[in-house]
């Protein structure tokens, strides 16, 4: 039952921001132009993810122990939030946006010591990969799979249905 609480307070502090965040948006004309590819008709505001980034750190902070794998995966985090926003406001360029998912990720494996150490069924039970595999198959599949979240976000909801369908299959 502790997570009802983190939860309401993290769908409290995302519903609150959206608006305030919305607004800002406009005024400082950070806004998602319709063009052939988008399916909304009007500029819509790009800040509904800080809102919800900040919706999840908060809770995160107040009710999670005080983990070096958590406080590596909340930096993270961080890295990516700062670089979304930055490329919401400045168009940035693909290869600054991959170097810093590469960045998020060595953050993760180095700090947060979290790596891919077996391929389950695919390699015998008693082998586990070095080091010098792991990491940067690690590296590797963070940077995959945020990039496949990232190129779904076209249609408006498709990356969040795609990752609320993927945390409720690894909850299961």
């Amino acid at each position: 039952m502790t997570l009802l609480p983190a939860i309401m307070i993290s769908l409290f502090i995302t519903m609150a921001l959206v608006p305030i965040l919305r607004q800002g948006a406009y005024r400082l004309n950070v806004l998602d132009l319709p063009d052939e590819r988008k399916r909304h008709a009007m500029p819509t505001p790009k800040t509904g993810g800080l809102a919800m980034a900040v919706g999840m750190v908060v809770p995160a902070l107040l009710w999670l122990p005080d983990d070096k794998s958590l406080l590596a995966l909340l930096a993270a985090c961080a890295v990516i939030v700062i670089f979304g926003v930055l490329d919401d406001v400045y168009d940035l360029n693909f290869k600054i946006k991959f170097g810093a998912q590469i960045l998020a990720s060595l953050i993760v494996v180095l700090s947060g010591a979290v790596e891919i150490t077996s391929l389950g069924t695919l390699l015998p039970e008693e082998v586990v990969l070095p080091f010098w595999v792991a990491a940067p198959l690690t590296v590797l599949t963070i940077v995959g799979v945020t990039n496949a979240i990232n190129l779904s976000d076209g249609l408006d909801g498709l990356a969040g249905g795609i990752s609320l369908l993927s945390f409720l299959t690894l909850g299961l």
